[in-house]
């Protein structure tokens, strides 16, 4: 204020909110100088910045260049006048407690309620709760929300995407699955780390049923994609025979070839037919028998088909005796005759009437006769007493041929007249005869009698 001092001590007169002798610098509560002004510090600290008059140490739970704001986890408007404060924020506790689970708070406009800030993993108007995706016990003192460890598998918006209280993954996305959704899923292969799932593409024809619950959904190794193949089947898919197996298609797991070593080119075949490749005329899906329209032992000697076109039903013989396969009405090694029950000449064979069918019951049934009683002559004479017999003996057999000559007509293709004169010739021989072999069997028995009493007696 002048330019004197005191003489005795050497003070200046300083202007207001300067001092020291000099009144070089400004007085504590003021700064900037030589402009020195009162600290603008809204009540809450006593002293600022000389130079820049920001605020130190403001009290209140105030911060800022002029204690004009409240600190973190405090709210209200601490400017001077304003006849508000910093209060906590209840989120829920309060800072400094172990259940404050918010940074900042502030009150609502609309509401003039206190909206907490909640840190990241907390909801609720105290932020009181865990958000969905995250677990823990915020209820208790110390208590906290984690994020669930699912590796990044589940919908953190999904309420019920994790155990709340432990943290157990509960609805894995992406095919995921296990309790940290670290895996692919049954069904599914991949690494569920990096959200690469993909699903099982299996041949149900080739897999074991057990790996597959249907044709579309089938197990493999949740590392590498394989199925779980049937005998002798392969490839990652199961659809592949492996070498030298065939049929695929069965179900039951490919069979083996079997191609005959010395009749074929290779061991492998056909994996669909299971046809071997045969040397030149070698034939059979194994090359063990002779070739086609042939007939045989294929190591000794194989021998042409020798079938009446007119009458078969396929070109192929059958490949042990040769004999022809006909058509119906036709028979015979070569199909070149009509069959029994059919009438006509070869190839134009129609079938007989119905009554052919009876006819032929009642022949076989002589027939059946005459084979008894040749076989009950035949144990009479091999017992050796026949001797003073053999006239009768050889009036039987000449009777029992006869009728046998007759049957072997086929009286049953005949005209009914003509079978009917045939079958009363044969039924008569044959009464004869019955009654003849009757007689010499009654004879046989006395003449036995009478040789065992003599015995008796001259013993």
């Amino acid at each position: 204020q002048s330019p004197f001092c005191d003489t005795l001590t050497g003070q200046c007169v300083c202007v207001t909110g300067a001092y020291g002798r000099q009144c070089d610098r400004c007085l504590p509560g003021y700064w900037g100088f030589p402009s020195c002004r009162p600290c603008s510090c809204n009540g809450h600290a006593d002293a600022c910045d000389a130079d820049t008059g920001r605020c130190i140490t403001c009290r209140d739970h105030t911060t800022g260049h002029n204690c004009d704001r409240c600190l973190d986890g405090f709210y209200g408007d601490p400017m001077l006048g304003s006849a508000d404060y910093c209060r906590p924020c209840m989120c829920p506790d309060g800072p400094g407690s172990l259940r404050q689970f918010a940074g900042r708070c502030y009150r609502s406009d609309d509401s003039e309620l206190v909206v907490c800030v909640c840190k990241t993993g907390y909801k609720g108007t105290r932020c009181e709760e865990c958000l969905p995706g995250y677990y823990g016990n915020p209820a208790e003192a110390g208590g906290q929300c984690h994020p669930c460890q699912c590796n990044n598998n589940i919908d953190m918006m999904d309420p019920g995407s994790c155990d709340t209280l432990n943290g157990t993954c509960l609805r894995c996305l992406y095919h995921s699955d296990g309790n940290s959704c670290e895996k692919c899923k049954l069904g599914y292969y991949g690494n569920a780390l990096v959200q690469d799932c993909r699903a099982c593409v299996c041949n149900q024809l080739g897999s074991e049923p057990s790996s597959c619950q249907s044709s579309s959904n089938c197990h493999c190794d949740q590392e590498s994609g394989q199925c779980y193949c049937r005998p002798n089947v392969i490839g990652q898919r199961c659809d592949r025979c492996a070498p030298d197996t065939w049929n695929l298609a069965s179900g039951l797991g490919c069979q083996s070839c079997n191609c005959d070593t010395k009749h074929s080119y290779e061991t492998s075949c056909n994996e669909i037919s299971g046809q071997c490749s045969c040397h030149p005329g070698f034939g059979g899906k194994t090359c063990s028998e002779c070739r086609e329209l042939f007939w045989g032992d294929p190591e000794v000697k194989c021998h042409a088909c020798d079938c009446d076109p007119r009458g078969i039903s396929e070109q192929q013989c059958n490949k042990a005796n040769g004999h022809c396969v006909c058509v119906e009405g036709v028979s015979g090694p070569r199909c070149d005759s009509c069959a029994r029950g059919y009438f006509g000449t070869f190839p134009d064979c129609h079938r007989c009437h119905q009554c052919f069918a009876e006819w032929d019951s009642i022949i076989g049934q002589l027939t059946n006769q005459t084979h008894r009683l040749v076989n009950k002559i035949g144990a009479i004479k091999s017992s050796g007493i026949n001797g003073p017999f053999r006239k009768t003996f050889e009036r039987m057999e000449k009777s029992a041929a006869d009728i046998q000559v007759i049957l072997d007509q086929n009286p049953a293709s005949e005209p009914q007249t003509e079978i009917q004169h045939l079958l009363q010739q044969a039924s008569d021989l044959m009464a004869s005869l019955n009654q003849t072999l009757d007689n010499t069997e009654e004879t046989l028995f006395l003449a036995d009698k009478q040789n065992s009493d003599i015995k008796n007696k001259l013993q």
